[in-house]
């Protein structure tokens, strides 16, 4: 590369004039070149796509003409027209063949009837029919196009192969005339370098005629300036340096000035920043030849100045008693406006008007001229400079000179600053460090001690951690052989650059005592991440060994313990690989130390193929101990006996899992006893489930008794009534009826949890008031009904399940103080948990909305208390309830997260609370119900099926009435035989769950099978086998819950229809 350089060095002109025109040339060569080279390219791209056109248009000419000689199985003509598209210039071959690639026809005669089965053929023949290009390159272009018949079927391909030659000789003729053009740009450019050149010579020679003047000493020559063009712009230019040169000597003169003063300020020995800043002012009163000044701090965030320094002669001059040394800037008049306006203030003539000044207090130094300057840290002014009764008048110059003064200056004191807190953090880090309890230290690379804390310079035999500095290991108590060792590992670490953790090493204490260490170091590393030493942490673990080996000495014990049990105790890691067992165990399994531990514990107790119901797996899966009766028949099994399992696990101090410990104790002996026992629990069971379900069925045929009494009440009276109002009256009565019968039917689902919550942003409020507006009209007037409603907070909750909470609560109430009357009183506020009322509950912390109903009547004993939420428990005389009640409420609150307790003392009445916890959630807008307007059809075509005769009448005389044609069906069975008859003539099917020889869903899904599209209503009264989320994952529109009103229906409907 150097030798090159050389060449092109020694070649190249050195005057200007024939560098201008040996490099006209060389541009011109070079853009000429790229010219020509271009031009051909793109020749080469035209005429390349013009001959890929040309032949694609001729085989698919070819192939055209060929479609039907090929249909005909014409071989002549096929060759006759071959031989005609092969005239065509430069074509190399030309052939017809078919699907199958055998040759019809070919330029070459000899080659027809041979079948091609090159890679290039076997290629073309599956592919798709469009115009395929086989082969491309500067010699020759190979297309191949597809014969079609009329319909699009293919029937073979033509191929032309034609010649590229042509491309190629036109491109010579075009790159050589691009040579010629090349060579006249070359010489024309160099003919006008030429007189460019001329004319820019003459005047450089006569501006270097000048400078050669000027250098022999005629600093007061100039050049004059015959033309205005770059020449004559540089002769002006040679002028203006000439008068800056001279300007700037003087200036020079003062730079040296203030050069000396910093090299003064740099060279004093200050003790602090304080001494720095006093020497600073003195010199800048020297350099700027003042008599007086001052350094004031300025705070821009409390805008205040605070002094830091006055000059002598101010002091001796200054009568001023007790001076101020803090001012506010509004108070500032002259000397603030350097902070105001954030620049330096010149004023050469003190005494002249300014509406600036606002006085000099009594006393204060006379001032003739005066100069204040700003002095900046980044954008905030930290400090200002003043000087002043200078004998001449001050200049923009000594502006300029203090500024760079201070500048200079404030540096020096923010790095006297960095020096004082950089001591004050080392002071601090080894007061830190000398109350770690282990041992630190730091090296260099050299291995020599650098510092270390304090408890490292006692292990030491050092007064102080100062004196570590600069020792090495050899200079320490302990044996040169382990301070070999210790440097051993601070190589390793600083070479390796990598951190060795807990080294167990003996350290010799300068007491002579020996202590177990266990050391860590690491690499110290400088801001660039080079490693300059290595750091060490040390920690005497001399009680923890002796801890281990009392830990030793305990499992040695722990094993004898082990061994003398005579139940089959072991050891298991998380992966269940035996850890340890007892004497037990290996009698048992017939194995030994040797050959059992480390093997999984499936390999041990359970033999190959038997069903494995592992007790670890479920504690492990369970997080939690366990303890089950288990047996196992196989004989083979070496623990096939009775077995009381019981499965602890172990956790470490963060109560983390660590290991798992088995106890199998034989059951064999106790057998029959525990039989005996299990059965008679078994027939208790028994016996309280059939007592419970008698009570129940009492309660449950108690409640709708009194519903079907007022149902055939009202019924009879409509039937009876002979004015329309009445009648609707009467019917109204029945509705409230039926409507209170599906309300018991749910609160016996919710028990059995057979229904969803639906939680929404609630207002409990308004369900409290309107329970206590229908509770008002059916309790009799010897209970009086008292209310606190004070809060309109928020909840979480299911609207009927909350008002189902109020009616269940106030009616227990109401029962309580039926026969001797009282006060049923229901609150409703705020309140704020801590977590700590309710332990057992736990809740967290937080607000909660109190819902609470209180009454006067008989009370409960402790005894009925502590049973009122189990289900089927009751109070009552048989028919009057259920027994689940309570159990219901108790359900609810749970399930909203929430609380409820009971207080009650016989014969004073009880209270019950229900905490729920508030939801910042905004309830939704509460409107009045709008009577909805009835939907009604256009003819459209129901298929309606339930088993039930009653149901199919109402229903089919209900959607007849409001426009629908319907036709009902027994069953499944039967209406899948009439769907098939004719599925395009029922626009929706409605159709019950549970019906007799196929259910709903198996009747939809074989509908959906014929007809995806069909829109199909799916209805239950109540099914384990299907819910609303599984009904419209198989296909299904909608799903109703019987029962539903006419409205429900006839919405569900009119959405079906509009779906499909």
């Amino acid at each position: 590369m150097a030798t090159l350089h050389t060449i092109i060095t020694g070649f190249w002109p050195t005057k200007i004039r024939s560098q201008l025109i040996l490099g006209v040339a060389l541009v011109h060569l070079l853009l000429m070149s790229f010219f020509v080279f271009d031009l051909v390219a793109r020749q080469r791209d035209f005429l390349s796509q013009q001959s890929l056109e040309q032949t694609k248009s001729l085989a698919d000419t070819l192939a055209i003409n060929s479609s039907s000689w090929v249909l005909a199985n014409d071989v002549a003509g096929l060759q006759e027209i071959v031989l005609a598209v092969g005239q065509y210039p430069g074509l190399h071959f030309a052939m017809v063949i078919t699907t199958d690639g055998k040759v019809l026809a070919h330029t070459e005669e000899a080659r027809i009837g041979q079948k091609l089965s090159d890679e290039k053929s076997r290629a073309l023949l599956s592919s798709e029919p469009t115009i395929q290009i086989l082969y491309a390159d500067r010699r020759i272009l190979d297309i191949a196009a597809p014969i079609l018949t009329n319909t699009g079927h293919l029937i073979g391909w033509a191929r032309i192969a034609q010649g590229q030659e042509q491309i190629a000789s036109n491109l010579v003729l075009i790159s050589r005339n691009g040579l010629l053009y090349t060579l006249l740009a070359i010489v024309a450019g160099s003919l006008l370098a030429v007189l460019l050149g001329n004319r820019l010579t003459s005047s450089l020679n006569r501006l270097l005629g000048v400078c050669r003047q000027i250098k022999e000493g005629r600093r007061d020559l100039r050049m004059e300036i015959s033309r205005h063009d770059e020449i004559g712009l540089l002769g002006e230019g040679l002028n203006t340096m000439l008068d800056a040169i001279i300007a700037n000597e003087n200036l020079i003169l003062l730079n040296q000035q203030r050069l000396e003063s910093l090299a003064n300020i740099f060279q004093f020995q200050a003790a602090n920043q304080q001494e720095l800043l006093d020497y600073a002012l003195e010199q800048a009163l020297q350099l700027s030849d003042s008599r007086i000044g001052y350094i004031y701090y300025y705070d821009e965030e409390t805008r205040e100045f605070s002094l830091n320094s006055w000059s002598r002669e101010v002091m001796q001059v200054c009568s001023i008693v007790e001076p101020k040394t803090r001012y506010h800037l509004d108070s500032c008049g002259l000397w603030g406006e350097a902070v105001r306006q954030r620049r330096p203030i010149l004023v050469n003539n003190y005494h002249a008007d300014s509406p600036f000044k606002k006085g000099c207090p009594q006393g204060h130094a006379a001032l003739h001229n005066y100069l204040t300057i700003p002095v900046f840290h980044g954008e905030k002014i930290i400090a200002v400079l003043g000087v002043a009764n200078r004998e001449s008048d001050y200049q923009q110059g000594d502006v300029g000179q203090l500024t760079l003064l201070m500048d200079a200056v404030w540096k020096l004191v923010e790095r006297k600053r960095a020096e004082e807190a950089l001591r004050e953090n080392r002071a601090m880090l080894q007061q830190i460090l000398d109350t770690v309890p282990q041992s630190i230290f730091w090296k260099d690379k050299a291995l020599a001690y650098l510092g270390c804390n304090r408890v490292f310079a006692q292990a030491a035999g050092l007064d102080e951690p100062g004196q570590i500095t600069g020792k090495t290991d050899f200079d320490l108590p302990w044996p040169k052989e382990e301070g070999e060792a210790y440097r051993a590992d601070d190589r390793k670490v600083i070479g390796g650059k990598q951190i060795k953790m807990h080294i167990v090493e003996p350290l010799q204490q300068a007491d002579g005592k020996r202590i177990w260490i266990d050391t860590t170091k690491v690499p110290l590393r400088d801001g660039e991440g080079t490693v300059y030493g290595v750091l060490g942490v040390f920690e005497d673990i001399t009680e923890r060994m002796g801890v281990a080996q009392a830990l030793e000495q305990s499992a040695r014990e722990w094993s004898a313990a082990m061994d003398a049990s005579d139940d089959i105790i072991y050891l298991l890691n998380l992966k269940r690989e035996i850890v340890r067992a007892n004497k037990a165990f290996y009698l048992a399994t017939s194995t030994s130390p040797e050959t059992a531990i480390g093997r999984h514990i499936l390999e041990i107790i359970h033999p190959q193929g038997e069903p494995v119901p592992c007790p670890v797996c479920r504690a492990q899966e369970e997080k939690s101990d366990l303890q089950l009766i288990m047996e196992a028949d196989n004989p083979d099994n070496p623990v096939a006996r009775p077995l009381e399992i019981t499965v602890k696990i172990v956790r470490d101090h963060d109560e983390r899992p660590v290991s798992i410990l088995m106890t199998l104790h034989d059951l064999s002996s106790a057998r029959k006893e525990m039989e005996e026992k299990l059965t008679l629990e078994k027939q208790l069971r028994q016996a309280q489930k059939m007592e419970a379900i008698g009570t129940l069925a009492g309660g449950i045929a108690h409640d709708f008794n009194n519903i079907l009494s007022i149902i055939f009440g009202y019924s009879e009276l409509a039937m009876e009534a002979t004015d329309p109002q009445s009648c609707r009256s009467h019917l109204e009565e029945v509705k409230k009826g039926a409507e209170r019968a599906t309300e018991l039917v749910r609160q016996i689902l919710t028990f059995s949890r057979k229904v969803d919550q639906q939680k929404l942003p609630l207002q409990v409020s308004l369900v409290v008031k309107e329970a206590l507006k229908m509770l008002r009209a059916s309790i009799p007037t010897t209970i009086a009904l008292k209310q606190n409603i004070i809060s309109d907070a928020t909840v979480l909750a299911d609207p009927t399940q909350i008002h189902q909470i109020m009616m269940n609560l106030c009616t227990n109430a109401y029962h309580a103080m039926r026969e001797t009357g009282g006060t049923l009183f229901v609150s409703l506020n705020e309140v704020e948990l801590d977590g700590e009322e309710f332990v057992d509950a736990e809740l967290p912390p937080g607000k909660y909305l109190k819902l609470e109903v209180s009454d006067t009547g008989c009370g409960m004993a402790p005894k009925i208390k502590e049973k009122i939420f189990e289900p089927y428990f009751t109070t009552k005389k048989q028919g009057e309830g259920t027994g689940m009640g309570l159990a219901v409420v108790h359900g609810i609150v749970k399930s909203h997260h929430g609380h409820i307790t009971v207080d009650s003392e016989e014969g004073k009445g009880t209270s019950i609370q229900v905490y729920l916890p508030l939801t910042a959630q905004s309830p939704d807008e509460i409107q009045t119900p709008v009577p909805p307007t009835q939907q009604s059809g256009k003819g459209e075509q129901i298929l309606f099926v339930d088993d039930e005769e009653q149901i199919r009448g109402v229903t089919a005389t209900i959607l007849s009435k409001h426009g629908y044609q319907i036709t009902t069906r027994t069953n499944g069975v039967e209406a899948l035989a009439e769907f098939k008859k004719q599925p395009d003539r029922f626009q929706l099917l409605i159709t019950d769950m549970t019906m007799p020889a196929m259910t709903g869903a198996e009747l939809a899904r074989e509908i959906l099978a014929l007809k995806p599209e069909m829109p199909i209503i799916l209805c239950t009264g109540q099914s384990d086998l299907i819910n609303r989320e599984k009904a419209l994952a198989m296909g299904i529109t909608d799903y109703l819950n019987k029962p539903f009103t006419i409205q429900t229906i006839l919405t569900a409907i009119k959405n079906a229809l509009e779906q499909g």
